[in-house]
């Protein structure tokens, strides 16, 4: 069996990729469609034919809080897929596919989970946000975990660049330590360091009921959003 260091000198070329992904929440909401699909869309139809783009529906991210019942949670990748066509994503320029079709993103997961310390993780913004609304020592490993999945997302497939919002600002630096500490670890150059490619903040669009807050589908108030509706059937 061949070495890690051995395969990673034969494949240590980065070409340009971007790589992106959204949980399938169901049909998107206006806050989605500004914040995220509008920007895609508009870098698929700017870039290069020749630069590869990759999307995923990430529904091993959407059950990070806890599971999700299955008939439910496959009723939204489809919404969420058959969405982002019908906004405008087109299949010829971007891969699009289901994140839990690559069993290989978990896996690299918990190889860069042995990089990484729980003290890291609960540092981030977002984790200590998150677990304010679980009781002590109730949080879901999935939620202190969700970043070095995230992290896995984009360097299975060796991404070059990632556009994120401004929120996402330290999952980015915690994805540049992981490439960094495994590269260095092997001593080989296998992953690129993403560069962020940070969307205008103007256009994140705020909750209709509390506007210090960002619109998202985990607010229980449905008069919080505003949701993109399309006749699809899935």
């Amino acid at each position: 069996m061949r070495s890690v260091r051995h395969f990673c000198k034969e494949v240590c070329q980065h070409p340009e990729l971007y790589f992106s992904g959204i949980q399938p929440t169901g049909v998107p909401h206006l806050g989605n469609y500004f914040g995220f699909i509008e920007p895609w869309i508009q870098l698929q139809n700017s870039l290069p034919s020749t630069t590869k783009m990759i999307l995923a529906v990430a529904d091993q991210h959407a059950i990070s809080l806890g599971p999700k019942p299955p008939d439910e949670l496959r009723a939204n990748i489809r919404r969420m897929a058959a969405s982002l066509l019908a906004c405008g994503v087109d299949p010829s320029r971007t891969l699009l596919f289901r994140q839990s079709s690559v069993p290989q993103i978990a896996q690299l997961s918990w190889i860069l989970g042995s990089l990484q310390t729980v003290a890291q993780l609960q540092r981030l913004p977002q984790f200590k946000e998150k677990a304010t609304k679980f009781s002590r020592g109730d949080v879901p490993v999935g939620l202190l975990t969700y970043p070095v999945l995230q992290s896995a997302d984009v360097l299975m497939f060796k991404a070059t660049h990632v556009p994120v919002g401004a929120d996402q600002a330290q999952h980015m630096n915690l994805l540049a330590d992981l490439a960094n500490h495994f590269n260095t670890h092997y001593k080989v150059a296998y992953f690129p360091r993403p560069q962020s490619v940070i969307r205008n903040v103007s256009s994140r669009v705020r909750s209709l009921r509390d506007p210090l807050k960002k619109m998202s589908k985990s607010e229980a108030s449905a008069r919080s959003r505003l949701e993109v509706r399309f006749n699809i059937r899935t």
